[in-house]
Parts: C-alpha cells; structure tokens; sequence
C-alpha cells in the first residue's frame, strides 16, 4: 500500500499550508481583474470620485481622496482622451500587493492601466503608461 501521497497530504494540513485548487485561485484572479476593471471605470469613466476613494486601501485612504483623484483623473483624461475599453491583461505582486495590468483604449491607443491593490481588493493605486 502506497502511503506517500496520504502523508503528504497530512504534511501539507498541519504546516498550515493552504489547500486550494486551481479553480478557486482562478476566481480569486477574476475577482482581482473584475474589482480592477470596476475600479478603473469608476475613475476614468464614470467619474464617480467619492466612489472610487471610498475604494482606497486604509495605509493610502488620507492620501486618496476624491479631491485628489478628481484632479489626477482630469490630467491623465487630458493627456489620453476618454476610455473606450479595458481587457484584463496580467496580475502580479508589487511589494505584497497584487498589480493588476488591464489594456485600456483611449483616444489615443492602447494603454496599460495599472491597479495595485490589498488582498481585499481594497485599491492602494492606479497607473496609466504606455504598454510593455
């Protein structure tokens, strides 16, 4: 009797390392792309500020204020022109946060939107660059 994969399976339940299949991370990732997608049309389509820093994360939240993103949003739409559409692109970690990169269509192309963000998908940043 093989008893290997029943002790690892032991190993892995009491060193606390978590159990999760590929499904469940992989809605885990759409849930990150979708609060991304939903967070970067807040801010540069509907424009809904108060919304959007009602979004910050609590280590960024005095600094993110809808003043602040009002006045940040004006100059990248001016620089960019509207958004016309977001794909999810990639997803990462910055610094123990997770990046979520999102291809935007502007006005004048195709742009990287960058949504950093918590595990609870609590936003701590956005970034428009050209793509890479």
């Amino acid at each position: 009797m093989n008893r290997l994969p029943l002790l690892l399976l032991m190993l892995l339940v009491s060193t606390g390392i978590p159990l999760t299949t590929a499904a469940q991370d992989a809605d885990v990732e759409q849930g990150r792309y979708d609060a991304a997608v939903a967070f970067a049309n807040l801010l540069l389509v509907d424009q809904d500020f108060v919304a959007a820093a009602a979004q910050a994360s609590e280590e960024v939240a005095e600094q993110m204020t809808a003043e602040v993103l009002e006045q940040a949003t004006g100059q990248v739409l001016g620089q960019t022109g509207a958004l016309h559409s977001l794909e999810p692109k990639d997803q990462g970690m910055i610094e123990g946060y997770h990046a979520v990169v999102l291809t935007g269509e502007f006005d004048i192309g195709t742009l990287d939107v960058t949504v950093v963000m918590g595990d609870d998908n609590s936003v701590a940043g956005i970034s428009v660059r050209q793509p890479t």
